[in-house]
């Protein structure tokens, strides 16, 4: 799930790089407050590589009592990905099937409502100190005295740290469609 993202080209490449690595297996929700999507919806669908149209197991939330019904309803676990001091580090922790990976807005990351729903919170360790807090900017960049990674890049990681460990994508078989394509 993505929470509330403020970047067409981030959520067009994540639309895309979800469908990809697994449109069969992740069903992808966005809660999109500021109707992003709707408002720049040809740049989505082009950064997509019109994925957007194709993406069956996708469904956009743009009002918070149904993105947190979303949460509360889930039958598996919850993991929010978050640089946080106690988060298990991406390749140490077990993926199941049936987890809901969530990933915070570009500037101010997850909000506290929704940390505290997380079952576990996961990160992709960086060199240098994991800071709990954006920066006094409110831009949450910077992890010690490395970059974070961008969102589409971290949620493209984590997905396929997922996908691999639930599947070992022994299930996966290119339908017609794709084999054409």
């Amino acid at each position: 799930m993505l929470w509330s993202l403020d970047s067409e080209i981030n959520l067009g490449q994540i639309v895309r790089h979800c469908y990809t690595l697994g449109h069969r297996v992740v069903f992808l929700h966005i809660f999109d407050p500021q109707r992003v999507i709707e408002r720049n919806l040809d740049a989505v669908r082009r950064f997509s590589n019109y994925s957007l149209d194709r993406y069956e197991n996708l469904k956009i939330y743009s009002e918070m009592s149904l993105a947190t019904e979303v949460l509360d309803l889930h039958h598996g676990r919850v993991i929010c990905f978050a640089p946080d001091e106690q988060a298990v580090p991406v390749h140490e922790f077990s993926f199941q099937g049936g987890d809901l990976l969530i990933f915070g807005n570009e500037y101010t990351g997850l909000p506290p409502s929704v940390l505290s729903r997380a079952a576990h919170k996961v990160v992709i360790p960086m060199l240098g100190r994991a800071y709990p807090h954006p920066n006094p900017t409110g831009k949450a960049t910077q992890i010690g005295t490395q970059r974070c990674l961008g969102v589409s890049a971290a949620v493209t990681i984590a997905v396929y740290a997922s996908v691999l460990h639930v599947t070992g994508y022994r299930d996966w078989r290119p339908d017609a469609e794709e084999a054409t394509a």
